[in-house]
């Protein structure tokens, strides 16, 4: 076997002219495979934290915007499903705090279409009619957005979040009219994240699920019913359009002070029944109005301990409390249980006209004027 020698070969140093000629030749290689390590472990981290998650409106507001910079995206939505309702709905983050949209799962939007087909769609561009009424004739893109950021949305991708066979969501992504399509590499990588939230949101949804069952318990150990008549009170309420409450008050006698401490028990809180000796909080009815509230089924009732003691439905409901503690602009506040109804009969009563023919607003007018002067 022939040796090569000294005579005809020199010996490299550690960063001899071969090596540094190879490396700079794989420089491109390697650079790509260490954006590719990065986004990889990026992902990862996506997934961690969607995994970890206390609740959905976090997935939907805080780690949306997590996935959004992470594929460079224009815009992206998460929806949820809300599967009693039939609808998607999503919170939109602003200066004025979290406002929720909802869209019917149905073929008249993107996003509902996915939902309605269990089906991925993608639209290169959304203000071609003739795309869109390929895909269905009902189908249309709701441009208000665009007027309202002064864009044009050129793509839109809309991904079923599912777990097993059942849908869970919709993930929507636009990019705006000019900038580059998601391609099949990104597209990936979002139906991988897709996956994660399939069963996260199937996680949470059976959390809650379990957690409304409990609001009863006491009632189940005291013998007042057995959780198959919970179910079918549930079932019944939800036909009806009424309380659970109310349904095991007049179908199965349960008094209304044991219902009480059943939701008490669950929640941690007191329950405050309604009495028309409390006086009306002009002070903490600022901001509000009486559509939103009886939609949202709370109240602010007094100050008690320095804190603002709020009548609720489910003191448990975090997006709920977020949007109190931003219209009342404190979160000192003492969240106590009632029962919807009586919430509503506490808000009729204190926007309700006084003998003198004087709205709550109007007082609340003059009492504005007042600080003014």
């Amino acid at each position: 076997m022939a040796k090569i020698t000294g005579t005809n070969m020199r010996k490299p140093s550690s960063y001899s002219e071969w090596s540094i000629k190879d490396t700079l030749s794989n420089a491109p290689q390697v650079e790509e495979l260490l954006k590719n390590l990065e986004f990889h472990k990026s992902i990862q981290n996506v997934n961690n934290r969607i995994n970890s998650a206390e609740n959905i409106k976090e997935i939907i507001v805080d780690i949306k915007e997590d996935i959004r910079k992470l594929f460079n995206i224009n815009r992206l939505k998460i929806y949820a499903i809300d599967k009693e309702k039939k609808e998607l709905y999503t919170f939109n983050s602003d200066n004025d705090g979290l406002t929720e949209i909802r869209l019917a799962v149905s073929n008249v939007s993107i996003a509902g279409y996915a939902a309605n087909n269990k089906k991925t769609v993608i639209i290169n561009d959304v203000y071609d009619e003739r795309e869109l009424r390929k895909i269905n004739d009902k189908l249309k893109f709701d441009r208000s957005s665009d007027r309202q950021l002064g864009v044009l949305t050129g793509q839109v991708v809309a991904i079923p979040i599912m777990h097993e066979h059942n849908i869970m969501g919709v993930l929507e992504v636009m990019t705006q009219k000019g900038e580059e399509k998601i391609e099949d590499y990104r597209q990936i990588f979002l139906d991988e994240i897709c996956s994660v939230l399939g069963i996260a949101f199937y996680n949470h949804e059976r959390f809650n699920k379990q957690k409304r069952l409990s609001k009863f318990d006491y009632l189940i150990r005291q013998g007042y019913v057995t959780q198959a008549q919970i179910d079918a009170a549930t079932e019944e309420a939800r036909e009806d359009k009424e309380s659970v409450e109310n349904i095991l008050i007049k179908k199965y006698n349960i008094p209304k002070e044991d219902i009480g401490i059943s939701l008490a028990e669950c929640y941690g809180c007191e329950f405050i029944t309604y009495n028309d000796k409390i006086s009306i909080p002009v002070d903490l009815l600022k901001n509000l109005n009486k559509p939103y509230l009886k939609r949202e089924t709370w109240v602010p009732l007094e100050r008690i301990d320095g804190k603002i003691r709020v009548l609720v439905d489910d003191p448990t409901n975090i997006l709920k409390r977020d949007a109190i503690e931003g219209l009342l602009k404190t979160k000192a506040i003492k969240y106590d249980v009632s029962f919807a109804d009586d919430i509503i009969k506490y808000i009729d009563r204190f926007f309700a006209k006084s003998q003198n023919n004087t709205s709550i607003d109007e007082i609340i007018g003059r009492l504005e004027q007042d600080e003014e002067v």
